[in-house]
């Protein structure tokens, strides 16, 4: 059971992900398939949704790597280790407290 205790009938979304360029994140929704209804119990909260309608579920940032050692120097890490996939798409970063 969902932690909220939400009666969302799965079968009436359709999972939605698209590139956001302007904002340079990957976004994930849950698109209403049908005019609907969906109450969430643990809040006591009524959800009216119309055929089309989405519901924002995830956002995952994507940072170059000049930006990440920008971020983790303004937060006070230093950054050990970078691994990177042959293409430099994806990295894996060691950070340490300086």
């Amino acid at each position: 059971m969902p932690k909220l205790g939400g009666n969302f009938n799965l079968e009436k979304f359709e999972h939605r992900a698209f590139f956001n360029a302007q904002e340079n994140r990957i976004e994930m929704h849950l698109e209403s398939k049908v005019r609907q209804q969906v109450y969430l119990e643990g809040v006591d909260l009524q959800i009216k949704l119309e055929k089309g309608e989405s519901i924002r579920t995830e956002y995952s940032h994507k940072y170059t790597l000049r930006q990440i050692k920008k971020i983790a120097s303004k937060s006070g890490f230093k950054i050990n280790k970078i691994w990177q996939d042959k293409q430099k798409y994806f990295a894996l970063i060691l950070f340490s407290t300086r």
